[in-house]
């Protein structure tokens, strides 16, 4: 029997207020994972958790096999610069101003060394697959709100980090255009990349290999099969005569 792969991303007992209460996330190398939740359920203070932005009042967050809280500062700067790539939620502020959707693509590629030619090369490789190519010399105030999202979560798709955290990717594009990130997403796990997205759309939700519900502060996987004897359990005693 093949043993199943390592947890690239995995979130224990955590609780951190308002929102967090004993969660519990496991994400592995290939997996596209989806986490649904209506807007304050605490989607993007998860993501925060899980990409040491934040740190748990009580529970551990492992990345990559280490454990964030035992990490110095300038040990887990360089884990998160190696390992994960984030969409995050606002795009207003995640692209710089004074460089066009193309440059802002090939920014990430080369400052993980890619040479400057090849980084812009992959830059308008995903915006062709995007189909948005007309876009790569426009300055971010040139491009329409949602068109700007589209180029944020470009930037994390041209990276090859093994974890891409998504906060919400593909709130308010058009449907054309948000199934074609999605699609693009679901390339990236089969390429063997992880991906952790966060959505209040269950139409979005569905492209993942795995949905998971965000209800009163925990993780809970509605596919997963009942234990054995689960309903049994719950079911409450007979009163004793």
């Amino acid at each position: 029997m093949t043993a199943a792969p390592t947890a690239l991303l995995a979130i224990r007992g955590v609780i951190h207020a308002p929102t967090l209460d004993g969660a519990d996330l496991t994400v592995r190398a290939g997996e596209f994972v989806s986490v649904l939740a209506p807007p304050g359920a605490g989607k993007s203070q998860l993501l925060a958790l899980a990409t040491g932005q934040a740190t748990p009042l009580r529970g551990r967050v492992r990345l990559g096999g280490a454990d964030l809280a035992t990490l110095g500062h300038r040990r887990l700067a360089e884990l998160l610069r190696t390992t994960v790539t984030r969409v995050p939620q606002h795009a207003d502020t995640a692209l710089h101003p004074s460089l066009t959707a193309a440059e802002n693509i090939a920014l990430r590629p080369t400052l993980d060394g890619v040479p400057a030619a090849e980084a812009r090369r992959m830059a308008l490789s995903v915006l062709l697959e995007l189909e948005l190519a007309d876009l790569a010399d426009l300055l971010p105030r040139e491009l329409s709100p949602f068109h700007r999202r589209a180029v944020t979560t470009a930037r994390a798709l041209v990276s090859d980090r093994p974890l891409i955290v998504a906060d919400d990717p593909v709130a308010g594009l058009e449907p054309v255009l948000a199934d074609t990130v999605l699609a693009l997403l679901r390339t990236r796990a089969a390429r063997g990349q992880a991906v952790l997205m966060t959505t209040r759309d269950p139409a979005h939700a569905v492209w993942a290999d795995r949905v998971l519900l965000l209800q009163d502060g925990a993780l809970t996987d509605p596919a997963a099969p009942v234990p054995a004897g689960a309903a049994e359990r719950s079911t409450p005693p007979a009163n004793v005569a």
